[in-house]
């Protein structure tokens, strides 16, 4: 997570991971939280999904940021993946 660089991106990099960090945080809350209220909850599933799209897709801007490009296209397509769901999920609750 420490990068020795002192490139451009170093801040932003930095920044990328401390979200990516409290975006797992907020995962892990939001699907403990549909385990115990199944009933009540559901929209948190959609909540879950939607989070691992930004978590996926701050990856692929780092990976970007990298020259790691295959990298950055996986993770963008599985970012675009958890977003369709979520919205289809969004569309078939509500």
């Amino acid at each position: 997570m420490m990068y020795s660089s002192s490139g451009a991106y170093r801040k932003t990099k930095i920044f990328i991971d401390y979200a990516t960090i409290v975006l797992a945080f907020l995962i892990l809350i939001a699907f403990l939280l549909l385990m115990f209220f199944r009933n009540e909850a559901s929209f948190l599933f959609v909540l879950v999904l939607f989070l691992g799209f930004l978590v996926n897709g701050l990856q692929a801007i780092k990976h970007f940021i990298n020259h790691e490009l295959k990298t950055a296209i996986t993770s963008g397509a599985f970012a675009l993946i958890l977003v369709i769901f979520a919205i289809m999920c969004f569309i078939v609750e509500f």
